[in-house]
C-alpha cells in the first residue's frame, strides 16, 4: 500500500472513531463536517499557527449540512480566489495526493493563514468525495 493508501485508511479509521464519539454525545453527524473536523486537527497537529482551525472544525461537525455550508452548491472555494492563491492551492492539493498527507503539511508552514485556511475547505471537499468513491464513508 503506497503512502497516500495507508492516510487515506488512517483518515477513514479517525472519522469512524470522531463518528461515535459525537454521535453519542449529540446524535446524527453530517459526514462531511467529520472529515473537515479530522483533517482540520492533522493541520493543527502540524502547523502551530493553524491551531483555530481543528477547534473551528470540531465546532461545526454537529451542525447540519444546510447550517454548516459556507460556499454556494455548485460551487469551490477555488472559484473566490486570485490565480496565484488558486495555483499554491492547487499545488498543495496536488502534492497530497502525490506525496502524502504529512509530507505536504510540513510545507505549510510557510504559508499565509488564509492559505491554511482555504487548503483546508478544498482538502475537506477532494478526501470526502475520494472517500465517498471508495464506499467508506
Amino acid at each position: 500500500m503506497n503512502n497516500i493508501e495507508a492516510e487515506i485508511a488512517e483518515l477513514s479509521a479517525k472519522i469512524a472513531e470522531k463518528r461515535r464519539e459525537l454521535e453519542a454525545g449529540k446524535g446524527i453527524v453530517e459526514e462531511r463536517e467529520l472529515v473537515k473536523s479530522v483533517i482540520g486537527e492533522k493541520i493543527s497537529n502540524t502547523v502551530p499557527q493553524a491551531s483555530s482551525i481543528a477547534s473551528d472544525a470540531a465546532s461545526i461537525a454537529v451542525k447540519s449540512s444546510t447550517t454548516g455550508a459556507s460556499v454556494p452548491a455548485g460551487k469551490s472555494y477555488l472559484d473566490y480566489l486570485d490565480e496565484e492563491s488558486r495555483a499554491i492551492i492547487d499545488g498543495l492539493v496536488e502534492s497530497v495526493f502525490a506525496n502524502g498527507l504529512e509530507k505536504t503539511l510540513k510545507g505549510l508552514e510557510m504559508q499565509e493563514p488564509y492559505i491554511i485556511d482555504v487548503f483546508h475547505d478544498v482538502l475537506t471537499d477532494k478526501i470526502y468525495e475520494e472517500l465517498k468513491k471508495r464506499g467508506t464513508i
